[in-house]
C-alpha cells in the first residue's frame, strides 16, 4: 500500500486486506513512512514485557526512519521542497496525537523502547488514549515522575526487546547497597546472580556456543523495574539467587515477574579499531605506519579468504563461528565454501564502505575482545588495575591476562595494569586489547562526562506529551556533533578542548537528550594544507585502494590441499577449543582404522608431556585412559616466574597432583601428592607422597628407575615462593624449591619498565639468574631447576588455573598529558581597576568601575543588566552586586523599568547558582511573589542544583 500522507489534523485512515493467519503466526503490522509514501508490511514481532501478552493485531509498529515532510513549491512548477526539521517533527506529532485508522480500527500512540526512539519507530495500540494510559500505569505508577524525558525512558524499559527467560519470584531476589565513594557509584548497574539460576536461564534461553551448552559470565537483564547487568557469584547458594544494586532500580511496584535477557557475554568476540579509537590512539603516539600495517594485514587476510585460500579461510570461518562450514572446507575442499566465504568477506567490506560512499575504518585486532565491563564486587582489585579473562583463540581455553597493561575504550581511552585474581576466575568472558603495538606510551586522563539535567514538568504527563517528546527527538544532533568533531580533530587534534567539549555533547545527545552546540564550535575553519596528513584520510585511501582491487580483479589461485596435519600444525591460529579440534579431527579421520592407545592419547595429558617419554609413562603405569591427567603449568608456554605460585594454587585446588622436574639433562624427577595442601600451611602428608627418579643415563628397565615413598612423619609446606617436603623438621628436607636470589646489576640502571623486564629475562635465559632453584636430597643431587611441569587429576574445570602471561610485552607509559593544554602564567586577581572602560557600555562602566549601583535603573535592555551583574561578580564586588540586585528588583515594581518582570526573574534565576547569597534577596522580593507562577518551570530546574 502506498499513498501521500494527508496534511490535515484528522485521524489518518487506510484500508488494506490483511490475512489473519499471518497475525496468528506471530506477526504484527508495520507501517513505514520513509519519505512521502506510506508502506504497510507484516514483520515478526519482537518480544517485550508490553507486547508478549497482547493480541498482535492490536499493535502497529510505526516507523519514521528517514522521513522528511515535503511541501509543494508556491510557484506551482511541480518542484517539491523539503520542509524544515521542525515542521516534520510537528507533522509526526500530529499523526501520533490524532492516531491512525486501519480497516476502521483506530490506533493511538502507546510507547517505544529507547532503541526504537533512536531508530524513529514506535508502537500504536488499538484502544482509546484513556485505555492505553490505564494499561501503562497499571504496570507501575509513573505519576511521580516529573520529567517527560525520564518518564519516556522508564516506560521504554518495558518496551525493550528482550527474550523472556523465566518467571522469577521476588522472594528469590534482594536489594543490596551500592559501593559509593566521593559521590561516585562504582557498582552502578552491576548486580550478582548465582550459578544455579544462571544455568536455569541459559537452559531456558537455549544458550549454546557451537552446538554446546554455554554458561555466560554476564547477563544484561530487564526485570520488573530493574535494569543493568548481573555477573556470576558462586557464593549465592541459598534461597536468594539474585542481588540487585540500588542503582539498578529505575522504578518499583511492577506486577510482571518475567525475567528477560537482552544480551549476554560471548567467547571469541574480537574487537575492532574504528575511526574514533584510531584518532585517539594516533593522538597518543601510535604512528601512522603502525595503524596502516594493522589495516593492511587485516585487508590482506580478507583478500585471501575471498580467494578461498584454505588456511586463512578455515581461520576466518572459525572466527565467524561457522564451524559446519569449516568442517566442510576440511573434508570437501575450498570449492564447497567458496561462495559463502565471498559473501562473508563482501559483508565485511560493506561495513567499511557502504553504498552512500561513506567510509569508516574497521580493523580487527586478534589480541583484543569486546567485553562487558563490570565492577569488582569483592574489593580485591587495587586502583589502576583490572581483571581480564578471555577465551583464548589459540586453544579455546579460558585464560587470565597478566603481567602487562591493557587498553580499554568506550568513551574515554584508559590504560590499566592487569592482575590475576582467583576470586574472579569464574568470570570467563568480560574494546580491551593487550596488543603491545597499539598500547600508547603517552597517557591522558579520562575525560569527564557530566549528566544532563532533566526539565521538570508540573502536572500530569499524558500520552500526548510522550508522543510529542518522541516526535521532536531525533538523531540529527549525533551526526552534526560527529561531523564537527572530525573537523576540529583535523585542525587541532582529538585531544583539543574543542573536541573534548563535543565529546561531552555527544555523550549527552546519544540517549535522545536535546543539546545546544556553542556558537564558538559551530563553524571551524578549514584545515591548513601545510599540516600533516590526517590519519583517517591515509587509512581510508589505503583501504579503498585494496578493496577496489579485491572486488574488481578475479585472481587465479593455485589449488592447495588443507588436511588434518595442516590443521594440527596451525592450531594456535584457530578460534576453537581443544575439544572442538579433536572432534573435528576424529570426524576427518573416521575412515582410518583406530590405533591402539588413541583414547589414552586424548584423555591423558601425560602422554603429551614434553619432559617424559612414552616409555617412562608406561613404566609407572601412568598411561591409562582412565587417568585424566591435565596440565596446569608447562614451562614451554608459561613463564618460569609463575611456577611456584601455580604450584601453590594447584596443591590447594586439586586432590591428585604430579610435579615433573628436570634438574639436569640426565635426570627427571616426579613428585606425586594425593591430597589437598592449604596455601602457606604445614600439612602432614605421612606416607602418601611419592618421589619418582628417572635417570636418563639408563634405560627404562634399569633398577635406577625408582619410586621413593615418604615416611610417617613427613610434612609439606607450599606458598607463592617456597615448596618444602621434609621429615619432622625443616632441617631434614627431601625436596626444597624456592625463588632464586637475583643479581640485579644487569638491569638495575635501565630507564623504563619494558627494558628492565627484557634485560631481566636475558639474565634468566643465560643462566646468570634463576627464577626458581631446587635442593633435592636424592643420591646427593642438587642443581638449579631447568624445566618443570605440573599435572593434576580432576573432574572439575582446571582452566581457571590458566593465564596468558604478557610479562615480556609490557608497554611503558612515558608521558602523561594534561586534560587540556594550558600555557603557564602568573596568577592574578581581576579587579575593577583592570577593566577597560572603552570596551564596556557606558551604563555598565558606571555601575562596575564607578560603583554607582543606582545607575542600573537606567538600563534599556536585559543585556546591560546581565553584563553588570556578571562583571560585579567577576571582580569580587559582592556588596555592590547585592545592591545592584536590590535596585533591579525594586525598579521592576515601581513602574520605572522598561524590562518585563519575567525577563528579570529568569536572569536572576540563571545567576543564582554562581551567586547563591542572592537567594534570600530574590525570594523575599515583591517581584518574585507577583510573578512566581510564570517562572516556576525555570525555578524547578535551578533550585535542585542549589
Amino acid at each position: 500500500m502506498a499513498g501521500r500522507p494527508p496534511g490535515t489534523n484528522n485521524t489518518k485512515r487506510f484500508a488494506v486486506e490483511l490475512r489473519r493467519s499471518k497475525l496468528a503466526e506471530g506477526h504484527n503490522d508495520k507501517r513505514s513512512i520513509p519519505d512521502q509514501t506510506v508502506q504497510l508490511r507484516l514483520r515478526r514481532a519482537d518480544s517485550s514485557r508490553i507486547t508478549r501478552h497482547e493480541q498482535l493485531d492490536k499493535l502497529v509498529l510505526l516507523s519514521f526512519d528517514d522521513f522528511r515532510l515535503r511541501q509543494d513549491e508556491p510557484s506551482g512548477n511541480g518542484h517539491v521542497l523539503f520542509a524544515t526539521a521542525r515542521d516534520s517533527a510537528e507533522y509526526i506529532a500530529k499523526i501520533l496525537k490524532t492516531g491512525i485508522t486501519l480497516n476502521n480500527i483506530t490506533y493511538h500512540f502507546c510507547g517505544h523502547s529507547n532503541s526504537q526512539q533512536k531508530s524513529r519507530s514506535c508502537f500504536m495500540y488499538a484502544a482509546s488514549k484513556a485505555e492505553i494510559a490505564a494499561k501503562i500505569e497499571g504496570l507501575r505508577d509513573f505519576s511521580k515522575l516529573k520529567s517527560g524525558g525520564k518518564k519516556v525512558k522508564r516506560i521504554g524499559l518495558l518496551f525493550s526487546t528482550a527474550d523472556i527467560a523465566i518467571e522469577l519470584s521476588p522472594d528469590r531476589c534482594e536489594d543490596i547497597a551500592d559501593i559509593v565513594y566521593h559521590d561516585y557509584t562504582f557498582t552502578d548497574g552491576c548486580g550478582l546472580i548465582s550459578k544455579q539460576l544462571a544455568r536455569e536461564v541459559a537452559r531456558k534461553k537455549h544458550i549454546v556456543h557451537r552446538n554446546m551448552r554455554y554458561l555466560p559470565s554476564v547477563f544484561q537483564i530487564r526485570y520488573r523495574g530493574y535494569k543493568g547487568v548481573l555477573t556470576l557469584h558462586p557464593a549465592l547458594l541459598g534461597k536468594v539467587q539474585v542481588q540487585f544494586r540500588d542503582s539498578m532500580k529505575k522504578f518499583g511496584d511492577v506486577k510482571d515477574h518475567s525475567f528477560a535477557v537482552a544480551e549476554y557475554s560471548k567467547p571469541y568476540n574480537f574487537g575492532y579499531l574504528n575511526d574514533e579509537i584510531i584518532l585517539l590512539l594516533h593522538a597518543l603516539g601510535i604512528s601512522s605506519d603502525t595503524l596502516l600495517r594493522k589495516q593492511t594485514g587485516y585487508l590482506n587476510f580478507l583478500k585471501n579468504v575471498s580467494l578461498c585460500e584454505p588456511r586463512t579461510s578455515f581461520m576466518f570461518l572459525c572466527y565467524q563461528g561457522e564451524m559446519e562450514l569449516a568442517e566442510r572446507l576440511l573434508l570437501e575442499g575450498p570449492d564447497s565454501v567458496r561462495s559463502t566465504c565471498g559473501r562473508l568477506v563482501r559483508a565485511e567490506y560493506t561495513k567499511m564502505l557502504n553504498k552512500r560512499e561513506e567510509q569508516r575504518c574497521r580493523i580487527m585486532i586478534p589480541k583484543s575482545r569486546l567485553l562487558f565491563g563490570i565492577c569488582d564486587p569483592f574489593g580485591k582489585l587495587k586502583a589502576g588495575t583490572c581483571f581480564v579473562r578471555i577465551t583464548d583463540d589459540c586453544d579455546g581455553v579460558a585464560k587470565t591476562i597478566i603481567g602487562t597493561e591493557v587498553l580499554c575504550t568506550r568513551h574515554p581511552t584508559l590504560q590499566f595494569k592487569v592482575v590475576d585474581c582467583p576470586e574472579l576466575t569464574h568470570l570467563v568472558d568480560f574494546f580491551v586489547t593487550w596488543d603491545p603495538d597499539i598500547i600508547p606510551r603517552r597517557l591522558a586522563p579520562a575525560a569527564e562526562y557530566p549528566g544532563v539535567k532533566e526539565k521538570a514538568h508540573f502536572g500530569m504527563i499524558a500520552g500526548d506529551d510522550q508522543a510529542e517528546f518522541f516526535a521532536k527527538s531525533n538523531n540529527t544532533s549525533l551526526g552534526r556533533v560527529k561531523n564537527l568533531y572530525l573537523k576540529w580533530a583535523r585542525i587541532k587534534g582529538p585531544l583539543s578542548e574543542e573536541c573534548q567539549q563535543l565529546n561531552r555533547l555527544f555523550s549527552q545527545c546519544v540517549d535522545g537528550n536535546r543539546i545546544r552546540v556553542p556558537q564558538a564550535l559551530e563553524d571551524p575553519s578549514e584545515a591548513s594544507t601545510e599540516t600533516h596528513p590526517f590519519i583517517l584520510d591515509i587509512l581510508h585511501a589505503s583501504a579503498r585502494a585494496i578493496i577496489d582491487i579485491a572486488l574488481e580483479k578475479d585472481f587465479d589461485y593455485e589449488e592447495d590441499t588443507y588436511g588434518v596435519v595442516d590443521l594440527l600444525a596451525h592450531r594456535n591460529e584457530l578460534a576453537m577449543s581443544e575439544s572442538e579440534l579433536i572432534q573435528l579431527v576424529l570426524r576427518a579421520c573416521s575412515r582410518l582404522p583406530v590405533a591402539k592407545g588413541t583414547l589414552s592419547l586424548i584423555m591423558n595429558g601425560l602422554l603429551r608431556s614434553e619432559l617424559l617419554t612414552p616409555g617412562e609413562v608406561h613404566k609407572f603405569r601412568l598411561h591409562g585412559a582412565n587417568l585424566h591427567w591435565k596440565p596446569v603449568f608447562q614451562s614451554s608456554s608459561d613463564r618460569m616466574g609463575r611456577f611456584l605460585s601455580s604450584a601453590a594454587r594447584a596443591l590447594q585446588s586439586f586432590h591428585k597432583k604430579l610435579i615433573i622436574l628436570q634438574p639436569d639433562e640426565r635426570l627427571i624427577l616426579m613428585i606425586y601428592i594425593p591430597q589437598k595442601i592449604e596455601n602457606a600451611s604445614e600439612v602432614d602428608v605421612g606416607e602418601e607422597v611419592r618421589v619418582f627418579a628417572l635417570p636418563r643415563s639408563s634405560g627404562t628397565d634399569s633398577v635406577n628407575y625408582r619410586v621413593t615413598p615418604t615416611k610417617k612423619h613427613y610434612r609439606l609446606y607450599c606458598d607463592d615462593s617456597t615448596f618444602q617436603l621434609y621429615e619432622s623438621k625443616g632441617s631434614n628436607t627431601f625436596v626444597f624449591l624456592n625463588r632464586g636470589q637475583l643479581d640485579p646489576s644487569a638491569f638495575l640502571n635501565t630507564k623504563n619498565e619494558s627494558e628492565r623486564r627484557a634485560k631481566k629475562q636475558e639474565t634468566f635465559d643465560t643462566g646468570v639468574n634463576a627464577e626458581c632453584r631446587a635442593s633435592v636430597a636424592l643420591n646427593k643431587i642438587s642443581a638449579p631447576i631447568q624445566k618443570h611441569e605440573i599435572y593434576v587429576i580432576s573432574n572439575r574445570d582446571v582452566e581457571s588455573m590458566r593465564v596468558l602471561d604478557a610479562w615480556l610485552h609490557f608497554v611503558d607509559t612515558e608521558e602523561v598529558l594534561p586534560l587540556f593544554d594550558r600555557e603557564p602564567s602568573e596568577y592574578t586577581v581581576v579587579t575593577a581597576a583592570d577593566l577597560d572602560r572603552s570596551t564596556l557600555a557606558p551604563l555598565v562602566a558606571t555601575v562596575v568601575i564607578d560603583r554607582d549601583t543606582v545607575a542600573v535603573r537606567g538600563a534599556g535592555g536585559i543585556d546591560d543588566v546581565r553584563q553588570s551583574l556578571e562583571l560585579l561578580n567577576e571582580v569580587g564586588q559582592k556588596t555592590q552586586l547585592l545592591d545592584a540586585c536590590t535596585e533591579v528588583l525594586a525598579m521592576s515594581m515601581d513602574g520605572t523599568c522598561q524590562i518585563p518582570g519575567k525577563e528579570i526573574l529568569l536572569l536572576l534565576l540563571d545567576f543564582l547558582p554562581i551567586a547563591p547569597f542572592l537567594i534570600e534577596t530574590v525570594l523575599d522580593s515583591d517581584l518574585w511573589k507577583r510573578d512566581t507562577a510564570v517562572v516556576m518551570d525555570a525555578a524547578a530546574e535551578i533550585f535542585p542544583v542549589l
